[in-house]
């Protein structure tokens, strides 16, 4: 699967609206929209949510 993050400006005055996260299972297939984001942070947790169930994202603790 790949992602990618699309940035939305108002077309009359240029201001940006927000982002959209969306996804592409196969090569073949169009980009598919996920959801759209006001702030990055949302989008960035969505984005880690995603790729830890492809298990390419590992998390763990460590204490020092």
């Amino acid at each position: 699967m790949k992602l990618k993050v699309v940035e939305h400006f108002n077309k009359e005055n240029g201001h940006f609206i927000g982002y959209e996260l969306k996804k592409k299972a196969l090569f073949f297939l169009p980009w598919k929209g996920i959801r759209r984001y006001k702030s990055e942070a949302e989008m960035d947790h969505d984005i880690v949510w995603l790729f830890s169930l492809e298990g390419k994202v590992k998390r763990g603790h460590e204490y020092d």
